[in-house]
C-alpha cells in the first residue's frame, strides 16, 4: 500500500455505490414482476378489487423498468468521475516522482558507488527507501543495482553459475525499483478503472468484483 492508495479506495467506493443502486433496482424490477404475474391484466370479468390491484402491479412493473434503465444511463456518468480521480492521481504521482536532490542519502550513495553493495545490501537499502517513501533513493538504488547485476555477467552475456543467485536477487531490486514509476502507478490504476468499466457493462459481474479487485486496492 503506498500513498496513493486513497485513489483506488476513491474508485471501489465509486463502484460499490454503483452497484448497489444497480441490485436495489433489479431487485425492484424482479419484485413487481411478481406482481404483475400474479395479477395480470384481464379484459373483463374481474372484480374492481382485482382490476385496482392488476394496474397496481402494471404501474409498478412499468416504473420499476424505467428507474432501472435510468440507473444504468446514471452508470454511465460515473466515467466522468473516475477520469476525474484519474487526472488527481495523475497530477498527484507526477509531483512525488519528481528527483528530489534533498531526498539523497548522501551515505547509501557512496556505498554504491563504492562496488561492494552485495544482494542482501541492495535488498536492505530498497526496503529502507520503501519505508520513508523515498522515490529518488528507490530510483537510484535500481539504478546501481541494474548496473551491479549487469557487471556479474560475464563478456558473452551469461552469468557465472556460482553468481546466478546472487545476479537474481541484485537484478530483482533493479526490476522492482524501475517499476516504481508513475506510469506504472497510472497503468495499476488504469487496470481497476477498466474492471469497474467491464463490470458497468455486464452487472453479472457484480458479484465477483472482491475477487477482481480486492488485491489491487489493497496493494495500491
Amino acid at each position: 500500500m503506498s500513498k496513493f492508495n486513497s485513489y483506488a479506495r476513491k474508485i471501489d467506493e465509486l463502484a460499490r455505490k454503483a452497484f448497489e443502486e444497480y441490485k436495489a433496482a433489479a431487485d425492484t424490477l424482479k419484485k413487481t414482476e411478481a406482481q404483475r404475474r400474479e395479477y395480470p391484466q384481464r379484459s373483463a370479468g374481474m372484480s374492481v378489487e382485482y382490476n385496482a390491484k392488476a394496474a397496481r402491479a402494471q404501474a409498478d412493473y412499468l416504473e420499476a423498468q424505467e428507474k432501472l434503465r435510468q440507473t444504468k444511463r446514471n452508470m454511465d456518468t460515473y466515467n466522468d468521475t473516475v477520469a476525474a480521480i484519474r487526472k488527481e492521481l495523475d497530477a498527484a504521482v507526477k509531483a512525488a516522482f519528481v528527483v528530489d536532490p534533498a531526498q539523497v542519502d548522501s551515505a547509501a550513495l557512496e556505498l554504491m558507488k563504492s562496488g561492494i553493495c552485495g544482494a542482501a545490501d541492495f535488498e536492505r537499502l530498497l526496503a529502507d527507501a520503501h519505508k520513508v517513501d523515498n522515490q529518488t533513493m528507490i530510483r537510484l538504488i535500481a539504478s546501481y543495482a541494474s548496473k551491479a547485476a549487469d557487471a556479474l555477467r560475464e563478456k558473452n552475456g551469461s552469468i557465472p553459475y556460482d553468481l546466478k543467485e546472487t545476479w537474481a536477487r541484485i537484478h530483482a531490486v533493479g526490476e522492482q525499483g524501475a517499476a516504481h514509476t508513475s506510469r506504472n502507478k497510472l497503468a495499476e490504476f488504469d487496470t481497476l478503472a477498466d474492471a469497474f468499466k467491464r463490470t458497468m457493462r455486464n452487472p453479472a459481474m457484480i458479484d465477483r468484483w472482491d475477487m477482481l479487485t480486492a488485491g489491487i486496492v489493497e496493494a495500491f
